[in-house]
């Protein structure tokens, strides 16, 4: 359906490092009110948004801590 395309659509920007969109910023650029995005957001991913992108955010630190020869100040 359209909604869970929009969904779709903020998980990739919540995993682009390079987006600087706050959740609710997010929630905006895919054309959904910031309180019926979280709704829909954790009924689909079974978390509310901005837990799902800190988890993003650890994940992504943590493969570069495993995998790059960054040190930790760079990776934060």
């Amino acid at each position: 359906t359209a909604t869970i395309e929009k969904i779709n659509e903020a998980r990739m920007l919540m995993k682009d490092p390079e987006c600087r969109l706050s959740t609710e910023g997010i929630a905006e650029s895919v054309g959904i009110g910031y309180s019926k995005f979280r709704k829909i957001f954790k009924e689909y991913t079974g978390v509310p948004p901005t837990q799902y992108r800190l988890q993003q955010k650890l994940s992504k630190a943590k493969e570069l801590l495993t995998s790059s020869m960054m040190n930790i100040s760079e990776i934060s």
